[in-house]
């Protein structure tokens, strides 16, 4: 059984100016469906396309659809939830807004009515409070319910939104540096961020009240990290959970008795157990790297690894912490240049792209089963397509 992997940059403008696109989501599929996906960029906007795939599953290109200007400044985090109605978008204007489908076409004014083929629009979200007034969002995550929404913000705050009133329901100062990366754990029970304090943050939401239950320092990069992101995510049964900008300090003897420190790029991989050990949480397991990882995505669909590689799962250090999942799923991790896709249950890479765009990567979502897009802000997106044969 071999694996063939395929790699292309679809380059149009995606947005205006070839403006940074800072991110990306994939509507989860449903019967009938054609693959629509949503970009946040540079230019304030929110648009939203349509992937057009041959006969193997790759993609050939994509057909624009909708334009989103509800935002004043850049929209760093679009995500749809898991029924694939509604669709989040975080921005630089401190906003966090939701918008649906409309079954008619709604033009603004100045646009071409022979581009708009659907229109998205408003339906609710938050602007700001005096809890929380016109902070930096970085990151959005849906709760498994898609009642809720949390977020990440510049001053290090993390609130949680409720999704029908757009009323922020509480919040955490979670960081003391800028929260880059918020995921919402799919059993529901704990919400975890990332910061540019070298810190993750592991916090439970319950009565309405967010509160921080756990945290370890130290082995991620901080603030001299040069990244808007640290795209933090779980396995889709939440068992994992995969944090990138890993960092791993390792001491050399010399020759007149010193040590020379040298770091080494990681992601961490926690089970649910670890996470909340008593003291800091501990990760189970790493994966190193040439460059710092700054965006870790599971794909929501089950993956058949391949049978020619032998392995012992019970062996396999993600299990260490218990919470085994004996259902296999990709995850693909991030650096500024390069993705690479992993097994969850051997942590066997699958493979590695490389020098698909020209400026770094910011976000990435799948699209289906084998297929990964890529986001960046060289203003482009590639599509992966990743597929077992023989």
């Amino acid at each position: 059984m071999g694996i063939v992997v395929t790699a292309k940059t679809l380059a149009l403008h995606w947005h205006d100016g070839a403006n940074a696109i800072y991110s990306i989501s994939a509507q989860p599929l449903k019967d009938g469906e054609s693959l629509r996906i949503a970009t946040g960029g540079g230019d304030n906007n929110i648009r939203i396309w349509r992937l057009l795939t041959n006969s193997n599953g790759e993609v050939d290109g994509v057909k624009y659809l909708s334009n989103i200007s509800k935002h004043d400044r850049a929209v760093n985090c679009v995500r749809f939830n898991g029924q694939g109605d509604l669709l989040a978008s975080g921005s630089d204007d401190g906003s966090v807004l939701l918008f649906c489908r409309s079954e008619e076409i709604v033009r603004e004014f100045g646009d071409d009515e022979d581009e708009i083929l659907e229109s998205w629009v408003l339906v609710g979200g938050h602007r700001g409070s005096a809890g929380m007034s016109m902070k930096e969002v970085y990151d959005i995550a849906w709760s498994p319910d898609a009642r809720l929404l949390c977020l990440g913000t510049m001053d290090g705050t993390v609130g949680v939104v409720d999704a029908s009133s757009g009323a922020l329901v509480s919040t955490v100062r979670a960081h003391a540096q800028n929260v880059q990366g918020v995921s919402w754990d799919p059993l529901g029970e704990y919400i975890v961020s990332l910061g540019g304090d070298r810190c993750i943050n592991i916090m439970t939401f319950s009565m309405g009240i967010l509160k921080s239950i756990s945290k370890s320092c130290k082995i991620f990069y901080g603030e001299n990290l040069e990244t808007l992101f640290r795209r933090l995510t779980w396995s889709p049964q939440g068992s994992l959970l995969v944090a990138p900008c890993g960092i791993i300090n390792n001491g050399a003897n010399t020759t007149n008795g010193g040590t020379i420190t040298t770091a080494e790029n990681a992601v961490y991989i926690f089970t649910r157990a670890s996470l909340t050990t008593p003291g800091p949480a501990r990760a189970v397991a790493m994966l190193k790297f040439r460059k710092p990882p700054l965006v870790v995505r599971f794909s929501p669909y089950r993956f058949e690894p391949s049978s020619s590689v032998a392995h012992n799962d019970a062996e396999s250090p993600v299990f260490t912490g218990g919470n085994r999942d004996d259902a296999c799923y990709l995850f693909a991790v991030a650096t500024a240049d390069t993705v690479s896709v992993f097994e969850s249950t051997t942590l066997r890479c699958v493979c590695t792209v490389g020098n698909i765009h020209y400026a770094g990567i910011t976000d990435l979502t799948w699209a289906r089963a084998g297929l990964l897009l890529v986001a960046s802000t060289d203003g482009f997106v590639s599509a992966v397509n990743i597929r077992y044969e023989g």
